[in-house]
């Protein structure tokens, strides 16, 4: 895995984590009403893809951010 594409991303509302919305990513619930969604994204094609089922979902993006798991 390169560290170089890991990504961290934030977003307002809580989203079903028992659901596949991104593929390969994983999800985990946050304090107020927020959801984290992380993990290995292989390009910013893919990066653009998870953003727009972000927008399509209307949900509020608070944060993206290339992560290091070292």
């Amino acid at each position: 895995m390169d560290d170089k594409n890991n990504y961290k991303i934030i977003v307002s509302g809580h989203i079903d984590i028992n659901k596949n919305w991104f593929d390969s990513l994983d999800m985990k619930l946050l304090p107020k009403g927020k959801t984290q969604i992380y993990g290995h994204i292989k390009d910013q094609s893919e990066l653009q893809g998870i953003l727009s089922k972000i927008r399509d979902l209307g949900l509020e993006i608070l944060l993206v951010k290339k992560i290091n798991y070292k």
